[in-house]
Formats: structure tokens, sequence, C-alpha cells
């Protein structure tokens, strides 16, 4: 499958899984690319990193810096979207995301937020925000990460991000 004149957002786009989903996405020709993450100097060095595979060079790549943990996160992506222009998008990837690793017993109202606003709240309202420019594409695609340890290798010390981040299986 090409994905040649498409366009992609990823969030958690400076590493791991995030990182990945770019670096393939460039690799099958996507031709706008929204590279999201918390840390500056981690999205430039990813973005460094990505224009120089190939079709790099031929990809249009934007960075924004947001932390998706703040309930404005995914007001600022709109905001960027708005003042770029962009009015559909193809691809949304939805892997930003924590996890505090502690027993049900020492989990506090702030790490619990903080874990619920991530990797849940956001990922909604993101979406949600983007349907309008989903709807606007021929081929949209919303993928949300989960994860493999949030069911089998976690335990009881990551009770939150079990709960939010659970894997499903067909």
């Amino acid at each position: 499958m090409s994905l040649k004149g498409r366009s992609a957002i990823v969030t958690g786009a400076s590493e791991g899984i995030g990182y990945a989903c770019a670096e393939s996405f460039v690799g099958e020709g996507v031709t706008w690319l929204l590279l999201i993450a918390r840390d500056e100097g981690k999205l430039e060095r990813a973005r460094d990193a990505l224009r120089s595979l190939p079709g790099g060079a031929e990809c249009e790549m934007k960075m924004l810096s947001c932390d998706l943990a703040d309930p404005s996160g995914p007001d600022r992506i709109i905001e960027a979207l708005e003042s770029d222009g962009v009015d559909s998008v193809d691809i949304l990837v939805n892997n930003a995301g924590t996890a505090v690793f502690q027993p049900i017993d020492a989990v506090t109202a702030d790490s619990y937020n903080t874990q619920m606003q991530l990797n849940v709240t956001s990922p909604y309202f993101l979406t949600q925000k983007l349907l309008p420019r989903l709807q606007r594409s021929a081929h949209a695609s919303v993928v949300n990460i989960s994860s493999y340890h949030a069911r089998k290798g976690a335990g009881v010390c990551a009770t939150v991000y079990q709960m939010c981040k659970p894997q499903w299986s067909e």
C-alpha cells in the first residue's frame, strides 16, 4: 500500500513506536508529516534523521513541541494546523503515552490525572477536534496505540496504565 500524496500526524513521534511510525510513513511516501512530542530537542533530532532517509527530502515535515498531558494540547495542535492552512489529514497516530509504575495504594490524584489525560483524554479529544479534517480525506485512518505491557508485563505496579492502554485482540 502506497502512502504517496498522503498526510499524517504522529504524537509521541520523537522516539520509540511514534518515531517508527513516522519512519515507515516517510518510507511509504507521505508528502506531509507533523511530528508531535514534548521535547523540542528530541523532535529536531527525529526530524533530521527522518529527512536523511529515502523519501525524507520529498516529505514536508513539521514539528510541534506539545505536552499532551496538558488539557490544552489538542487545541494547540489544531491552532498549528490552522496557522499552516492544513485542511485535510489522512492519518492520525495517537501514540503519546506514559506509565507511572507504582502500586495502587501509592497512586496519587496527580499521577492518575496525568496518565488519564495523556493516555485517554488527549487522544480522544484530538481525534474529535481533527474529525472535520479527517472526514475531508478519502482514506482517513486513526491509529490508537495500545500496549502489550498494560495487560502482561506491568503487573500490580501500573494499575492506571493497565486501565488506559489495554491491548485489544481479536
